[in-house]
Order: structure tokens, then C-alpha cells, then sequence
């Protein structure tokens, strides 16, 4: 019995004693590890301690909506509706660039022109639409997060008009090519708004000689200038 209980206290002695034994085989000063947390990944090339700030992504391409006044040129000052008031017919229309960061970039351009002839009453029922590709040349001036782009251009595309009347001479609808050359400012106020004015010279070309009503015309070339509103994305 009394060696049972001689085992007993020698196994209880072990069990206190043994934490103790571990913590003195430890380095003195050693800190006590805490366990593993996970910390969010730094970008590449960022030092401990260092914060990383993201740039904004600028945005280049652009949807543009116009309105203006065509004027000027051979259509207007020496066409047979020259008699009447055509009082700068009105343009509407929209623009989709794509700038990217050079200065090197492209716009197509689709316009609508009512009574581009003349009033309705007067001159029957007329309209001018046009579709163009360009080429563009536009540097970009920045003044902390607002930009100013000027650019130039020349393109070209097709050119479609209509005065109804002119169906009792042969055809009411001429089509042909147009080629613009212009240029213009657009100014970004707010990273994805932007406002612009334009003005091009548009002059119709290949159009062949007409023996109906579109024969009385024998230059076709015009102006455009516009206002607008540009979205980037």
C-alpha cells in the first residue's frame, strides 16, 4: 500500500514539474508567439508600412451629343433656294471617339439635318444626313483632375439629301460622298463629363451630273458648328 502511494506522489511531482522544465529550456527574452493572422497583400513593389495609393482609371473614349447651325458655302449662297430664308438650318446629331492616351485617334459622326433646303412649306419636305469617319490629332492639357483636349480632323463618309419635290423631276433622294475637315475643343470638367464646340467644312464629292432637280446644284459644300455634351467610358 505504501508503494502505491509512493508511485502516486511521484507522478504527480512529474506532472508539475514537467512545465516547468520546458519553460526553462526556453531562450531567455524569447516573446511568446501569437498565432498566425492573415494581413491583406500589398501590391507589388510596396515596403512594409508604406501605403499604396490607387490611381483613378481615366477615361478617354467618349459619346458625344451636338447641336448647331449649318451655314456658309456653295449650298447656301449660291443654290437655287437661295431666294428663300433658310435661316442656318439646325444639326443634330452624335459623335463616338476613341482617344485612348496619344494623341493620335479616330471619331465617327452621324448628323441630321431638317429643312437643310429651306422650309418645309417653301421648299417641300428636305433633309441632309451624313455619316463620317475621321481621322483625329488631339493633344491633352490637364490642370489637376479637369483636362482640355483641342483637336483637328479630316475624314470623310457619305452624304444623303432630300427635297421631296423633286421626285416629279426624277428622284427626291441624292447620295454621294462628303469629305470634313475641322477641328475643335472638348472640356472635361469632371473625370466622365465634358462639354465641346466644333466646326467643320463639309464639301460633297462623286456625285455625278443630274439631269433631274439635283442638277440645279453644282457645288456642294457647307459649314457645321455645333455645341455639345461628352460622356467618357
Amino acid at each position: 500500500m505504501r508503494s502505491v502511494k509512493v508511485s502516486i506522489l511521484v507522478l504527480l511531482s512529474a506532472v508539475l514539474l514537467l512545465p516547468g522544465a520546458a519553460l526553462a529550456q526556453s531562450a531567455p527574452g524569447q516573446p511568446v508567439l501569437a498565432p498566425a493572422t492573415a494581413s491583406p497583400a500589398s501590391p507589388p513593389g510596396t515596403q512594409a508600412g508604406q501605403t499604396y495609393v490607387y490611381e483613378e482609371k481615366e477615361y478617354n473614349d467618349y459619346i458625344a451629343f451636338y447641336y448647331g447651325v449649318n451655314f456658309g458655302g456653295a449650298l447656301f449662297e449660291e443654290s437655287p433656294f437661295e431666294a428663300f430664308d433658310t435661316n442656318n438650318p439646325k444639326a443634330l446629331g452624335v459623335a463616338v471617339g476613341f482617344w485612348g492616351n496619344g494623341m493620335l485617334s479616330g471619331e465617327l459622326d452621324f448628323c441630321y439635318s431638317p429643312e437643310f433646303f429651306g422650309p418645309k412649306d417653301e421648299v417641300s419636305d428636305n433633309n441632309l444626313m451624313s455619316v463620317t469617319a475621321s481621322f483625329v490629332i488631339n493633344p491633352t492639357i490637364r490642370f489637376g483632375s479637369q483636362r482640355i483636349r483641342p483637336y483637328v480632323l479630316v475624314g470623310g463618309g457619305l452624304m444623303r439629301t432630300r427635297i421631296a419635290d423633286f421626285k416629279i423631276l426624277g428622284k427626291d433622294v441624292k447620295n454621294q460622298g462628303v469629305v470634313d475637315v475641322g477641328g475643335g475643343v472638348q472640356y472635361y470638367f469632371h473625370p466622365r463629363i465634358g462639354v465641346r464646340g466644333d466646326l467643320r467644312y463639309f464639301m460633297g464629292v462623286g456625285g455625278k451630273d443630274d439631269d433631274d432637280g439635283w442638277g440645279f446644284f453644282e457645288d456642294w459644300n457647307y459649314y457645321r458648328g455645333t455645341i455639345g455634351i461628352a460622356f467618357t467610358f
